[in-house]
């Protein structure tokens, strides 16, 4: 049996090249299925939380679900480019 998963934001960096529908191998859990893919930021970094199914099914070889998870990797990487905070750009509290 298939359950259906929906892109519901296809223009957000981690939907690129994902299909607006796809279908992946169901597994019951208590008579549901749930499937998610959530976006956190904490402090300076980013997180993505990402359920396409249970380990004893093979949904992560699925072409679409890599997919997900490597625009998620790219979309969670560090951007080393921003300016470090050093002493030198930081004012002491009431100096103008």
């Amino acid at each position: 049996m298939l359950a259906p998963v929906w892109t519901i934001a296809p223009t957000d960096p981690i939907a690129a090249d994902v299909p607006p529908y796809f279908e992946l191998a169901q597994k019951a859990m208590s008579g549901e299925v749930f499937r998610s893919g959530r976006c956190f930021h904490r402090g300076h970094g980013r997180i993505f939380h990402f359920r396409p199914g249970h380990e004893t099914f093979p949904t992560c070889h699925d072409p679409v679900v890599q997919r997900v998870i490597a625009n998620a990797a790219r979309w969670a990487a560090p951007a080393f480019h921003q300016t470090p905070l050093s002493i030198r750009n930081v004012q002491a509290p009431g100096a103008s």
